[in-house]
């Protein structure tokens, strides 16, 4: 993210992003510290964007049901071999 702080701080930031992953304008306020090329605060406003090298597709939808599904399937198997071998 690259841009311009044209008041004091504390007041409205208006910056632009253009990078491989999202392209739009950020706007809002900024309040914390900066510290070694570190930003640790808040951050109030908007950021309008769009992505042009990412997608949210159906087959990792899919992905995340099924890892949720062995998840539930695998914990009762696992809490029973615990169980068993404390005996």
């Amino acid at each position: 993210m690259f841009g311009a702080i044209g008041e004091e701080p504390g007041d409205c930031l208006e910056a632009t992003i253009a990078d491989e992953i999202a392209s739009g304008t950020v706007a809002g306020t900024l309040s914390g510290t900066v510290e070694d090329d570190t930003f640790e605060g808040t951050f109030e406003g908007t950021v309008d964007a769009t992505d042009s090298d990412t997608a949210v597709t159906p087959t990792g939808g899919l992905a995340l049901v099924g890892l949720i599904a062995v998840f539930i399937v695998a914990m009762p198997i696992v809490g029973y071999l615990i169980e068993r071998s404390e005996d």
